[in-house]
């Protein structure tokens, strides 16, 4: 088995990945994989390796205080549109709110989600569970001014699950936010089909019933392929969301027999390739300048959009 060699032209970094060989085991039961087929251990590592510069630890942050970092995030996710709900945190934070010392009452908070949002084409829009949210968010608010927050990523945590309409999810979703931790994850379905792809999940688990054992499990993946889960979490959210449709094709195609190891697959969309064709027949260590040179090139065009 030979090492797969990973090659970056640009001058001003670390050029050279070296990986395990694909047939060997990053976890028990999991192989690395190829570099060069999408969503396999050895991918994910070579991604981050790329892409890692462009996720410093403030790069996720929505609010400059824990409390409007907290709002963000309860106010986002459960599948609302993300323009809709930067629109309400930012209408609610210019408002002046936020204050630690001065909690705003259920009825201001309902008033500032129940406003008509106007999107860019002049189309007005209503925030969905403008009351729900107007109560959690006065109880979390409330409980901000009586207590402080305790230090470290995993109680602060573990305070915020406790506060109402926070769950795991959400309540790592802030720490990662906040402090750049990566001793959380935020699972989602993004996070979830990642992780079968990889193998590190199993189809029998459910983020609902399982996020503890599922958080670990991923830590655990990203620690086994030396890369840091905070920028593993973004890099991942965004590939699985940019390619729905080779998603869904590699879901169907490994799970409808039952096997959880992912197949080295060709890329199909987001990196694209020069020469396609020498590439995958050359034997023993691969060299990919060409692979690299497409993958810069996507990485430019995805953050200049």
């Amino acid at each position: 088995m030979d090492e797969q060699l990973v090659f970056n032209p640009d001058p001003s970094r670390h050029n050279e990945l070296r990986l395990p060989p694909a047939e060997s085991y990053v976890m028990p039961g999991i192989q690395w994989g190829r570099f060069d087929a999408m969503f396999t251990p050895a991918y994910w590592a070579t991604q981050v390796w790329i892409e890692e510069d462009q996720y410093p630890a403030s790069r996720n942050r929505l609010g400059d205080s824990l409390l409007e970092e907290t709002v963000a995030c309860v106010l986002g996710g459960h599948g609302m549109p993300a323009e809709i709900c930067l629109a309400a945190y930012k209408r609610i934070r210019d408002e002046g709110v936020l204050q630690d010392q001065s909690p705003a009452s259920e009825q201001q908070y309902l008033d500032l989600l129940a406003a008509p949002i106007f999107k860019r084409n002049g189309t007005a829009v209503h925030y969905r569970f403008a009351r729900q949210k107007a109560a959690y968010l006065a109880n979390i608010h409330a409980a901000f001014c009586e207590q402080l927050p305790p230090h470290g990523d995993l109680a602060l945590r573990d305070w915020l699950i406790s506060l109402p309409g926070i769950g795991p999810k959400t309540a790592s979703w802030i720490v990662r936010n906040h402090t750049g931790s990566d001793h959380v994850a935020i699972l989602d379905i993004h996070i979830y089909r990642a992780g079968l792809l990889a193998g590190f999940f199993d189809q029998k688990q459910r983020i609902e019933s399982h996020y503890a054992q599922m958080e670990n499990q991923y830590l655990e993946f990203a620690s086994a392929i030396c890369v840091r889960a905070s920028v593993l979490d973004g890099i991942m959210w965004s590939h699985m969301r940019q390619a729905p449709t080779t998603v869904r094709a590699q879901l169907s195609s490994q799970f409808s027999t039952d096997k959880v190891q992912p197949k080295a697959r060709p890329m199909q969309l987001g990196l694209q390739f020069r020469n396609e064709t020498s590439t995958y027949t050359e034997q023993g260590a691969v060299r990919a300048e060409n692979i690299v040179d497409a993958w810069v090139a996507g990485r430019s065009k995805r953050y200049a959009a």
